[in-house]
């Protein structure tokens, strides 16, 4: 999370007289758009003659375009605020949007502009950090739970945190809405952004493609790579639970029926099954059967990886102010499968790297001496080779 993204929120009430307003977080998902909650964007009691402002971490105030881009349902809590940003800020990485469901015990972290910070000056909160816990809700649940490791000594003590984005792994899962009851200020509330990705015009208004022709896409592909052999479609669909039924299938008909089922896998699943398939394949001598498996995986991992992930990294990767694109991943493996989702294609990874591989159009490491990705030596720093 970069805390320099962090935006004060600023909105004009009608009640408390003059100057009076309701302050809350934000953080920018894409250019010139702001994602917060939706009764920080518009309280009950707007006044609709003031313009809302907004304030970057260090920045001055300025007026917002005052449009109300996409807002959800007040169960939801969830609004998208229109605002011009400074130059400076538009050359900046924004956050990246994922559709991963909670889980629990998974570390999160926002930031925010909660009265429990102290200190704080007229219209100049002080930003506070805030940390903890997932807790996992069911589907059907619009808002799921966050543990607060460092909590308000009061529950009004977290009042100008809403808005605020929840991270966990550099992914933006949720938005901050509020403090439970009964609680001791130890628990947060948020709404998580995998439902808001099934919403179609919050997907537009965030630069989404349509998740529905992406799948499409990529399941033709893996269909195409099944149907090379008979042998690895009876293997991968034998290692499911429960397997697939293909007695009197046409052999097209069988690789469709495998991409699709293994389009709703999650990463750990499909590797799973995979890895099963090859071992057995492997096994019974069936080489070309199993370098059939091992091509599939190297497309069905893009083609199911966080389709929020892939799709902010694709709408970033045509900005012509970027000189470099952060991607949020920790080892160079996960970053070719990113890009490979971003392209819609296999993953390609040097053949001769053991370990965990680096993708063949990985950048190597600049030149300070040693070795080079390929064996190479390099000069010492400052000379010629």
């Amino acid at each position: 999370m970069n805390k320099n993204l962090v935006v004060e929120i600023f909105v004009p009430t009608s009640d408390g007289g003059p100057g009076a307003g309701q302050f809350g977080t934000g953080y920018p998902v894409t250019n010139d758009l702001i994602l917060t909650a939706r009764h920080v964007a518009k309280p009950k009691n707007r006044d609709a003659d003031r313009p809302r402002e907004i304030r970057f971490t260090g920045r001055d105030w300025c007026d917002c375009a005052d449009q109300l881009v996409w807002e959800s349902t007040s169960e939801s809590d969830v609004a998208l605020l229109g605002c011009k940003f400074p130059h400076e800020i538009r050359r900046e990485v924004f956050g990246f949007l994922s559709n991963a469901r909670p889980e629990d015990h998974a570390p999160w972290s926002g930031a925010g502009f909660a009265d429990a910070g102290g200190d704080n000056k007229a219209r100049k909160h002080r930003l506070v950090s805030v940390q903890g816990r997932v807790h996992s809700a069911p589907d059907d649940d619009p808002q799921f739970e966050l543990g607060a490791d460092y909590p308000a000594d009061v529950e009004a003590g977290w009042q100008g945190l809403s808005g605020s984005p929840v991270f966990v792994h550099g992914k933006i899962i949720g938005v901050i809405g509020v403090c439970p009851k009964n609680f001791a200020a130890r628990r947060l509330r948020a709404t998580p952004v995998w439902k808001l990705l099934q919403d179609t015009e919050f997907s537009n208004a965030v630069g989404y493609d349509d998740q529905v022709d992406r799948r499409r896409r990529f399941e033709q592909q893996i269909a195409g790579i099944l149907e090379e052999s008979q042998d690895a479609i009876q293997a991968v669909t034998l290692s499911m639970d429960p397997p697939i039924n293909l007695a009197g299938v046409a052999v097209p008909d069988q690789a469709e029926k495998t991409a699709r089922r293994l389009l709703d896998l999650d990463v750990p699943g499909v590797i799973e099954h995979c890895t099963r398939a090859h071992d057995a394949l492997s096994a019974n001598g069936r080489a070309n059967a199993a370098r059939v498996v091992s091509d599939l995986v190297q497309l069905v991992l893009p083609a199911i990886y966080d389709h929020g992930v892939i799709e902010a990294v694709r709408t970033r990767k045509y900005n012509v102010d970027a000189a470099l694109l952060e991607l949020p991943a920790g080892i160079r493996t996960v970053a070719e499968i990113i890009m490979a989702g971003v392209d819609c294609r296999k993953t390609r990874y040097r053949s001769d790297r053991g370990g965990l591989p680096e993708g063949v159009y990985s950048l190597p490491l600049p030149q300070e001496g040693g070795f080079d990705a390929d064996g190479e030596a390099r000069g010492r720093p400052g000379t010629n080779t």
